[in-house]
Order: structure tokens, then sequence, then C-alpha cells
């Protein structure tokens, strides 16, 4: 599991909620969500890791991975919705 995705997914929840209730302008709000975010961790990352476990014909580690990644990624926005509901 890669918990850089994990950990992203819940910033950016907790951010889009945020910025739903402030005073961000467009432009602040992709800047802090592709920005931020976007330098935490990377979608070719993930890529990257699924293609090694491919090549060394690691099938049961790339299924678990990718699901895993997706399903609690999923998770983790409603979780960061959630809590952001408290704030």
């Amino acid at each position: 599991m890669d918990y850089k995705n994990l950990a992203e997914s819940a910033i950016k929840a907790k951010h889009n909620a945020l910025a739903k209730y402030s005073n961000f302008s467009e432009t602040q709000s992709l800047l802090l969500a592709t920005g931020f975010c976007g330098g935490f961790t990377t979608f070719s990352s993930f890529a990257y890791e699924n293609q090694v476990f491919l090549k060394n014909g690691d099938y049961i580690s790339f299924v678990s991975y990718t699901l895993g990644s997706l399903v609690i990624g999923i998770l983790a926005i409603f979780l960061g919705l959630y809590i952001s509901k408290f704030i």
C-alpha cells in the first residue's frame, strides 16, 4: 500500500471541503490542490510500482496493490470529507 496516495487523498478531500466554505479564488484552490498535493505524490509513482510488479511476474502484489490503493484512497476521501464537517 502506498501511504503517500492515501494521505494525499485525505488532504485533497479536506482541501476541497475547506475551499468550498472559504474565500479562496479558483486560482488559489488550484494552486493548493495541484501544487501542494501534486508535489506530495504523483500518479507516475503508482504506475511505475505497478509496472515493476508486472515485469517481475508478481501478479498477486500487482492486483492487491492496485485494488488496495484505489479502495483505501476512496475511503480516505470519504473520511476526509467526514472529518471536515467538524472543522
